[in-house]
């Protein structure tokens, strides 16, 4: 009987080696999420949220949003504190068009136990999309607040800024905004020797994080600031660093290898630089 095939046939699946499961093949995005292709990408950038039951607060936040070939977006958001880089919040989800190319679904996680499930619409122009949803079930484990429902606006520009709009009808309040963010795409860590040649002048601020005898071996490239990597990593969250933290602000950072800049650019685009990148393998290339 079925059962029976079923039983033998999970009996014969080999045990596992230890060896870690195959990347899965590149795939072409599914023509379903025609609507929605301007989400997909790594986002970074800040927000701020408020409800009448607690503080108002601002967190830095990454949010990437990919697919693998299936009529399905999935997402991983994390947040964090600007000033101390402590963690705050994460969720994860899918998020679907429906074939009418008009209606989408959203499904949404939490690790508290939070669960959402979103109906909503999107319209897709050359300009932006949008895309619209509200809950139409909150599941809830015991270590969650009340929550009765929720809104959700994402909004992507042409210029590629995500921007979204959480409401909220919570803990005996009604609906209202309780979180709003704005993100830009994210940059790729590194750039190579010849790109960063090519575009020097672009850049406002050019960082060095080598120690200082580093540099009496190989000087700094010219106009560079010398703040090495453990003072630049502590400085971020303080907000002490001698230039100004905004989002149009570009900035090269640079070492030996490309080793000790490719960890400051992590923590510049946590403290609100995302237009930080690296110079791939450092100064050891540039003077080649």
């Amino acid at each position: 009987n079925d059962s029976a095939v079923g039983e033998r046939a999970m009996c014969s699946v080999p045990k596992a080696s230890g060896a870690a499961a195959p990347a899965p093949p590149a795939a072409d995005l599914h023509p379903q999420l025609a609507p929605i292709t301007g989400l997909v990408g790594v986002w970074l950038g800040s927000g701020s949220g408020k409800y009448p039951t607690i503080t108002d607060f601002k967190y830095q936040e990454e949010l990437t949003i990919s697919h693998v070939g299936k009529p399905f977006l999935e997402f991983s958001q994390r947040t964090w504190n600007p000033s101390t880089n402590a963690p705050m919040h994460r969720e994860t989800g899918f998020l679907s068009v429906k074939p009418d190319g008009k209606s989408v679904t959203m499904v949404v996680c939490d690790p508290t136990g939070n669960t959402q499930v979103y109906e909503g619409t999107v319209e897709a122009s050359e300009a932006k999309t949008v895309v619209q949803l509200a809950t139409t079930n909150v599941g809830l484990t015991s270590a969650c607040k009340k929550v009765n429902g929720l809104k959700r606006t994402f909004t992507v520009t042409d210029d590629e800024t995500l921007s979204y709009v959480v409401d909220m009808d919570a803990v005996g309040c009604p609906m209202q905004e309780h979180l709003r963010a704005q993100l830009s795409k994210n940059v790729p860590v590194g750039i190579s020797v010849a790109e960063a040649k090519e575009r020097l002048k672009e850049f406002d601020v050019i960082l060095d994080v080598r120690e200082a005898e580093d540099v009496a071996a190989v000087p700094q490239l010219p106009n560079s600031i010398l703040i090495p990597l453990g003072k630049t990593v502590s400085a971020v969250p303080k907000g002490l660093l001698p230039f100004d933290a905004k989002k149009d602000t570009k900035v090269l950072v640079v070492c030996a290898t490309g080793r000790r800049s490719a960890i400051a650019v992590d923590q510049l685009r946590k403290g609100g630089f995302p237009n930080t990148v690296s110079l791939n393998g450092g100064l050891t290339e540039w003077n080649k």
